[in-house]
């Protein structure tokens, strides 16, 4: 009595190279094309229709992973639900978190500005401290700006990290602001 399940081999897959649907059972198919491309495919059925889900090329998926996805897939169909539908949520909901992520990281915060822009100058300045000077002067006292957004700060927010050393250290207060306004003009700038 043959195998009802697991039916592929690996070495078999690399030797393999008729066109045509190989079974590996439990409704993974191996998809082997006219041209010699190979794709993992499983196929159901759900409600009387006929589905099937790509899964991937032979190239990018293993034969274990392709059979990791289909027991998933298979474990979808035991409780009601339909693969394709779960794998187009799952990708709806990626894609959705890419586009969060994506609009967040679009606009840089203060600290990834005021490093691209302390980096940029570093060439045009005399001293070779003064890169360090700029970097300890914000990290040490701007440090309520350093993950704002640069587009999202406002005039309360430079005012909230000058003043607990604006009467104590006004000089250095004095330095800190000037060094902030630049860096925001320079990413008002960039940004318009």
């Amino acid at each position: 009595m043959g195998r009802g399940i697991n039916k592929l081999s690996v070495r078999g897959i690399e030797a393999l190279n008729t066109p045509g649907w190989h079974g590996d059972g439990g409704g993974l198919w191996l998809r082997i094309t006219e041209k010699g491309s190979k794709r993992w495919i499983f196929k159901w059925a759900l409600d009387g229709r006929r589905r099937e889900m790509g899964l991937g090329s032979v190239a990018c998926i293993s034969l274990a992973t392709a059979r990791r996805k289909a027991e998933e897939a298979r474990e979808l169909l035991a409780a009601g639900h339909d693969p394709l539908e779960a794998k187009r949520d799952q990708e709806e909901a990626a894609a959705a978190v890419a586009d969060e992520t994506c609009a967040r990281s679009a606009t840089p915060t203060f600290r990834e500005y005021a490093n691209a822009y302390i980096d940029s100058q570093m060439g045009g300045w005399r001293c070779v401290k003064l890169h360090k000077q700029w970097r300890a002067s914000i990290e040490n006292h701007a440090k309520n700006l350093l993950d704002l957004p640069v587009d999202a700060i406002t005039t309360d927010d430079v005012l909230a990290a000058l003043q607990p050393i604006w009467l104590t250290i006004s000089p250095t207060a004095g330095i800190l602001r000037g060094r902030i306004e630049t860096i925001l003009d320079a990413a008002r700038a960039a940004t318009s």
